[in-house]
């Protein structure tokens, strides 16, 4: 939210989107280092085959599973495809918050995840998954 009212006025700044959001990128990655790295892990964290191997994901199963999206982690293009989880016997790694938006309001709707092991989905093992903020448990290891 910072970001959104304060550091960025879009109407008046002259420069593309990308370079907004590379400003962006920089501010964000200071916040993680500072405020998730320095306190809960007092050192800076760094990542680890694309992905940060000290935080887990755990998505929150309802009676029907978990809805999320998943694609491959190769290139810089996404085809995220939709998948219902049906079990919780998969090890997910946070990489990044997401969001669609590169141009309005931020508000990390999304974690991006890499699952690293699973019983049941072993054809997804290191592909990326979106899961719905509000609906995962960050667990450190």
């Amino acid at each position: 939210m910072i970001w959104n009212s304060y550091l960025i006025d879009l109407e008046s700044y002259d420069g593309t989107v990308w370079d907004v959001l590379d400003h962006f990128n920089e501010i964000d990655r200071k916040l993680f280092d500072t405020m998730i790295s320095g306190q809960l892990f007092k050192s800076k964290l760094e990542e680890q085959d694309g992905y940060f191997k000290e935080i887990e994901i755990q998505p929150n199963f309802g009676p029907l599973g978990c809805r999320t999206m998943w694609a491959n982690s190769e290139g810089t293009t996404f085809e995220w495809k939709e998948i219902q989880l049906t079990n919780d016997n998969n090890l997910f790694q946070f990489i990044e918050f997401f969001d669609w938006t590169t141009e309005y309001t931020m508000e990390h709707q999304y974690v991006k995840a890499r699952m690293v092991e699973s019983i049941e989905y072993k054809d997804l093992i290191n592909k990326d998954f979106l899961f719905e903020t509000w609906d995962v448990k960050f667990l450190k290891k």
